[in-house]
């Protein structure tokens, strides 16, 4: 079944490519909870190949169970993935989310956030209640090996409680690859013995060609607990982080083939992630490649495909509209007057002068004014009517259930197109 979905492909000079998976391959490390970072689309699933991670045998029937009816091909996994293969102790906590390779930091065990109906004491939490001797593998290694029922990571995301640098380490050609997009769990404090911080892994990603894009959840602690009543906002502790490949690092992908793929593939994942215009730059990308129309076709029978390709027919009906730059509204000595207090108000001394003329005529200047009022009121109204409609590419995305996309779209259409003609 695997090597029917992944069959070859002819690439645009005749050669037989690379075995180009065409599916979304989406793995997440650390899948306890049976949910990934991805989000769950119920009009792409059958598309994506869904792989979990625990280092814990006890929660994998809980992740299976949580995951066999989205209708993505699933894989479940009993790997603790580090940066080589070797031997290591894995602490079973208190909360065995929090379970790690990596001991709880003393220093932040006064530390705690407040839940629905408990305090949640970090000391308490992050408790050593047992030690298991695993063997840790690389991500590298299992996609060396070739021995795994699946393809490698296109989304890649890791929450491992510490070591999700150590994991990085050892995916380093797998990013190289395969991987487009990432969500980490990071730390801006070292709440686990040795762990690095969200710098590390910013400055790690760099060199492997991925950009930080943007925190996607962030969680607090407070680091003294004080009485129902004396409460305030906690540190930020941790984050979701999410990372794009550069679009101009696809360029080491020699092969044009996989490179197309994997430019749809991020065009489409950073639409689902809001980042619409870093999509669009990547469907740009795959035009200016060149591919051949009868591959293209080819990819058509999977739903991300068939959404791009009706997504790039509706834009083209869309008016180009922008609205002006600084640099067109503002000259050099008009950005420096902005600072000058007679600047803001260059126009109000004409506007005084008018209405001096008017105040003697007792009717004309309140008649005048409520006319000016109703034509504004009016025309604001048409206005903020017509811009409310959902635009062509907004209704495709909610057509295919991207509603909070598609209101992201229309909530910045709405607002900027007040400034344009």
């Amino acid at each position: 079944m695997l090597e029917e979905r992944n069959r070859y492909f002819e690439s645009p000079s005749g050669r037989r490519g690379m075995n180009t998976n065409k599916r979304l391959s989406v793995h997440h490390i650390g899948g306890r909870s049976g949910s990934r970072a991805f989000p769950v689309l119920r009009r792409f699933e059958e598309d994506i190949i869904n792989v979990l991670y625990d280092a814990d045998p006890d929660c994998l029937a809980q992740i299976q169970e949580r995951n066999q009816n989205l209708g993505s091909e699933l894989h479940v996994l009993p790997y603790c993935l580090g940066d080589a293969c070797k031997q290591a102790l894995f602490n079973i906590n208190y909360d065995p989310y929090t379970s790690s390779l990596y001991d709880p930091n003393p220093d932040y065990n006064s530390f705690y956030s407040t839940q629905r109906d408990h305090d949640y004491i970090f000391s308490e939490a992050t408790r050593v209640m047992e030690k298991r001797r695993v063997e840790t593998v690389s991500i590298d290694y299992i996609f060396q090996s070739k021995n795994v029922p699946m393809p490698p990571p296109d989304f890649l995301s890791i929450d491992t409680q510490g070591s999700e640098y150590d994991i990085l380490l050892g995916a380093k050609e797998t990013l190289e690859s395969s991987v487009v997009a990432l969500v980490i769990e990071v730390e801006f404090h070292p709440i686990y013995r040795g762990q690095r911080l969200f710098g590390d892994l910013v400055k790690l990603l760099s060199e492997q060609g991925f950009d930080f894009v943007r925190f996607l959840h962030t969680g607090e602690l407070s680091p003294f607990r004080a009485p129902i009543g004396l409460r305030g906002e906690g540190f930020h502790i941790w984050a979701e982080a999410l990372f794009f490949r550069r679009i101009d690092n696809m360029d080491r992908i020699g092969d044009e083939l996989r490179r197309y793929v994997m430019l749809r593939k991020l065009a489409f994942i950073a639409i689902i992630f809001n980042q619409f215009e870093y999509g669009l730059q990547c469907l740009s990308r795959c035009r200016a490649l060149g591919i051949q129309d009868s591959i293209v076709e080819e990819l058509e029978d999977l739903s991300y495909c068939k959404f791009l390709r009706d997504l790039e027919t509706k834009m083209k009906g869309m008016p180009v509209v922008f609205p002006e730059t600084f640099a067109s509204k503002y000259t050099f000595e008009a950005s420096k007057a902005r600072f000058e207090r007679c600047f803001a108000h260059t126009n109000t001394g004409v506007i005084r002068s008018i209405k001096a003329v008017l105040k003697p005529i007792p009717i004309l200047f309140p008649l005048l004014k409520g006319i000016k009022q109703g034509f504004i009121k009016v025309a604001t109204a048409v206005k903020s009517i017509s811009l409310k409609r959902y635009s062509e590419v907004e209704a495709l995305l909610i057509s295919y259930g991207l509603k909070s996309q598609a209101e992201t779209l229309r909530e910045n259409r709405v607002v900027q197109s007040q400034f344009c003609e």
